[in-house]
């Protein structure tokens, strides 16, 4: 059993209200990327594995967005940490796909 001392709450909460507006931001970031592959004729060979990436990163950072908008309401420690837990996985998981994508994007440009 862990001890969450009043300042790892505090600071778990200022994370999750960072991670809020950026998970919300590379969402839309996400969604736009889905838009610029489909306009570029030169990375039309990466397009549906690329669009795929970025839907699925998209939806993923979502859901980051919805949970760290729940963790912040909710009154448990337990399910403060638990659910901060979940969102780092989801935000690093959402992040990979991008670079990802955005790697396979460069390369099927130039």
């Amino acid at each position: 059993m862990t001890i969450h001392t009043p300042q790892s709450i505090a600071r778990t909460r200022e994370l999750l209200l960072r991670l809020l507006s950026i998970s919300a931001s590379l969402a839309g970031f996400c969604v736009a990327g889905i838009g610029l592959l489909h306009n570029q004729f030169k990375a039309q060979k990466f397009e549906s594995i690329g669009d795929d990436f970025l839907a699925l990163a998209a939806v993923i950072f979502l859901l980051c967005t919805y949970l760290a908008f729940w963790a912040l309401r909710t009154r448990q420690k337990r399910r403060l940490f638990l659910l901060a837990k979940i969102i780092d996985i989801l935000f690093l998981t959402g992040l990979t796909l991008t670079v990802i994508s955005g790697v396979g994007f460069v390369y099927a440009v130039f």
